[in-house]
């Protein structure tokens, strides 16, 4: 037996991310390595470390970091930005890793380099400057590495997508360029693998669309969780709530000589259901790469 469950109606506000903010910088932001190759469909994890030096006035809401990618003409062709994982504490410091990546489901870039540039805002738009290397004065979008596109990442596999996964439909922002929908329980094959690595993906939970259908939980559920497990190495790990999850999935020769192909399965304890057409669907993919590694 299923049971009913309604989404809550999410109001996103929108983003004046040209708004003005404090121009001396509130604190520094270093990233490594400066400059990395980004393959298709690879990506590439880049080390940033903050110091938090100043307090944020004025700050209203989540604080969001950043991350656009830029072509020569300076226009944005791809965006990382994420919330900081920490409270902005000054005096204190924090590192993380951030993923930068070409998604399988989307074009590739053109060849070539792209600066990679860093800055802060909260939910209102206002922004902060940040001093970095390059940049000592602080900038409210700082540069702070280089990308060099290439045509393709060495030895990465085919994705295979059986039938329960819906066709890849467009994205909503440079981030995600496009998705594809799973339509229940099912899986991602990996095919002509010819050394370990790893695939990298966005895992996205959705939100109902409450005009047009309705999300079912498993009896006794109350939150939307996602399990997933797969042949391509001993990893595991389940999601839980609304949102678009990271994962990052080692492939690697589990026992013995690794196979040229395994698989990812995703198994939801919820489903959303049209109320016109009663087509369901459950996880999307949002983006997906590959690393060898």
């Amino acid at each position: 037996m299923r049971t009913q469950r309604y989404a809550p109606l999410v109001l996103v506000a929108a983003l004046c991310v040209s708004c003005g903010g404090s121009s001396d910088p509130v604190g520094e932001v270093t990233v490594t390595p400066e400059r990395a190759e980004l393959g298709y469909p690879g990506f590439a994890d880049l080390d940033f470390a903050f110091q938090f030096e100043q307090p944020l006035e004025g700050l209203s809401g989540d604080l969001r970091v950043f991350v656009h990618l830029l072509d020569a003409k300076g226009g944005i062709v791809r965006t990382f930005d994420h919330d900081l994982p920490v409270p902005w504490r000054p005096g204190s410091s924090h590192e993380y890793t951030v993923p930068v990546y070409q998604s399988v489901l989307a074009p590739p870039l053109a060849p070539g380099e792209y600066d990679l540039t860093v800055g802060l805002h909260d939910a209102a738009g206002r922004r902060w400057a940040l001093r970095t290397a390059t940049e000592r004065g602080g900038s409210s979008e700082s540069v702070v590495a280089t990308l060099t596109a290439v045509e393709s990442v060495d030895a990465a596999p085919m994705f295979l997508f059986p039938d329960v996964w819906r066709p890849s439909e467009g994205g909503t922002d440079r981030q995600v360029l496009a998705r594809r929908w799973l339509g229940g329980t099912g899986s991602l094959r990996l095919a002509g693998l010819r050394s370990p690595g790893a695939v990298w993906m966005a895992v996205g939970v959705p939100v109902a669309d409450q005009r047009t259908e309705e999300l079912i939980l498993d009896e006794g559920a109350t939150t939307p969780t996602v399990e997933i497990t797969t042949t391509c190495s001993d990893y595991s790990t389940r999601l839980e709530g609304i949102g678009s999850h990271p994962v990052t999935i080692p492939v690697t020769a589990a026992a013995g000589e690794l196979s040229t192909e395994c698989e990812v399965a995703f198994d939801a304890n919820f489903y959303l259901v049209s109320l016109d057409t009663l087509a369901r669907r459950t996880v999307a993919l949002e983006n997906l790469s590959w690393s060898p590694r």
